[in-house]
């Protein structure tokens, strides 16, 4: 029989709660907790935000969707994932999925498919992240015309000359990490440009 290596370690008592803020986009939770050794930690936030999905979209040739846009947190422009909520009107992450790539890029995809399912910040974050891989991507659908969120379209081939500049001067969303992770050449290229960023 086998056995898990990993064991389970006694969870925070919680002993009281509170909203400090309840929005559409984020909640903060208060909450007074008891530790196993029953230290008092009060408050600890907790911030609960919607599931978002990730998507890894690639066409016939191999190239890669990415996106710069304007990040307001840090003041400047990303370049990352086409990323999205999961909204009520979505029947699925891969349903959130479509509808997020069509309305950020105006491409859609007859392959769809679920790769992971992942924790953004386990420490004080309640979401989860759903990285769906897009397969043969094609340019036949409608972006959504959003003054808050407008995007350059970055679709970098394997090999591409342009890519490590664009790592160079963007922030890179840490987000991205693991969709990127998903696919071996990507990966690398991932990894080789942050060497570069870092040295």
């Amino acid at each position: 029989m086998k056995t898990n290596p990993y064991r389970q370690l006694p969870p925070w008592t919680v002993q009281s709660s509170s909203y400090v803020l309840r929005d559409h986009w984020i909640s903060v939770r208060a909450d007074a907790c008891k530790t196993d050794e029953r230290m008092l930690i009060d408050p600890f936030y907790v911030l609960e935000y919607p599931d978002w999905v990730q998507i890894v979209a690639i066409d016939h040739t191999d190239r890669l969707i990415l996106l710069e846009q304007y990040r307001h947190g840090w003041g400047t422009t990303s370049l990352e994932l086409p990323t999205g909520g999961i909204e009520s009107c979505d029947n699925n992450s891969i349903s959130a999925a479509r509808r997020e790539l069509e309305e950020e890029t105006g491409f859609t995809s007859d392959y769809w498919q679920h790769i992971a399912t992942l924790t953004p910040n386990p420490a004080n974050q309640t979401n989860r992240c759903h990285v769906i891989l897009a397969r043969g991507v094609t340019k036949d659908g409608i972006c959504k015309d959003d003054p808050t969120e407008r995007v350059h379209i970055f679709f970098p081939g394997r090999r591409s000359e342009n890519i490590g500049v664009r790592w160079e001067n963007h922030s890179s969303d840490a987000r991205c990490c693991p969709g990127l992770g998903f696919d071996p050449y990507w990966a690398l290229e991932f990894r080789a440009n942050l060497n570069v960023m870092w040295t």
